[in-house]
């Protein structure tokens, strides 16, 4: 199959590769979402040491429904307790 071939052709192994698809469909989706949630894109290129408290909670509203439950446990520790 062709994941066989592209595993065999870059000198990885078949795990590797259908690991690298399944990350790669999952963050395919999560932008598709991403974008089409208006303004979400902007509170993503904001320095979040510079957000205040309701920006935070905007984002992390916004972010609940459109990223897996991972990202979103990642991005409130990067956010912090505010």
């Amino acid at each position: 199959s062709r994941i066989f071939r592209i595993a065999k052709g870059s000198g990885t192994s078949v795990e590797n590769v259908q690991n690298f698809f399944v990350q790669f469909k999952t963050i395919n989706s999560v932008m598709k979402k991403v974008g089409n949630n208006p303004g979400m894109m902007d509170l993503f290129n904001m320095d979040p040491t510079k957000m205040t408290t309701t920006q935070k909670a905007k984002l992390r509203q916004k972010a609940n429904g459109v990223l897996p439950k991972d990202m979103v446990d990642q991005l409130n520790m990067f956010l912090g307790k505010n």
